[in-house]
């Protein structure tokens, strides 16, 4: 069975609970309170949720409730809008002017790509295991990634990002798949971490 996202997670305590705080759910969820937070935040400013506050945005100990639950299905939250199965509706968080794309330079997207794998490397180190199933190591990348640029991705989105940069790892000799990598629904990863904390070491930005 698939396991559901931490999103969805929070959207059912949500639905189970009278007022809770952002903290609490993390304890609960075993999530980090920005990750939290973040999802939180959204609901509340499409007044979703009810909060006894007066700031623009909570904090993790203030008291929270859900004041308006279309559904079964959990609105998601990326690309500054939250958008609602429940109700078919796109609701616009960040408010801003259009501003028409500017061209990206090559410098800039390798700039990019550098920082993705310096998340990548910090989500490895994080976990602190020398042999770990690789779908972990997806979700705590796609965890800091999503901290660090306030959306979210899909699972097929953080899979395509990771096989570039585990393979460049692989060819470096600081992964090594397990014999059953490739019979395994949940593959597991030998890995070298005092190489993985040289190699993030040695990565600049």
């Amino acid at each position: 069975m698939k396991k559901e996202s931490i999103n969805k997670q929070i959207w059912n305590e949500l639905k189970r609970s009278n007022f809770t705080t952002a903290e609490k759910l993390a304890e609960k969820l075993g999530a980090k309170v920005y990750t939290v937070l973040h999802y939180l935040n959204a609901l509340k400013k499409a007044k979703y949720l009810k909060a006894k506050t007066t700031l623009t945005k909570l904090k993790k100990e203030d008291k929270i409730k859900l004041v308006k639950n279309t559904g079964e299905s959990h609105p998601t939250y990326f690309g500054g809008y939250l958008r609602d199965k429940n109700t078919n509706r796109k609701i616009k968080i960040y408010d801003s002017n259009y501003v028409r794309p500017r061209q990206v330079s090559i410098d800039e997207i390798q700039k990019e790509s550098k920082k993705r794998y310096k998340l990548y490397l910090q989500a490895i180190l994080e976990l602190k295991q020398d042999e770990i199933a690789q779908i972990k190591i997806n979700k705590k990348f796609k965890e800091f990634l999503e901290f660090e640029n306030r959306t979210e991705y899909t699972d097929d989105y953080i899979r395509s990002t990771v096989y570039r940069f585990k393979k460049k790892l692989l060819e470096k000799g600081f992964l090594v798949l397990t014999g059953d990598y490739y019979k395994s629904n949940s593959p597991y990863i030998l890995i070298n971490l005092k190489e993985i904390k040289k190699e993030l070491d040695d990565t600049g930005i």
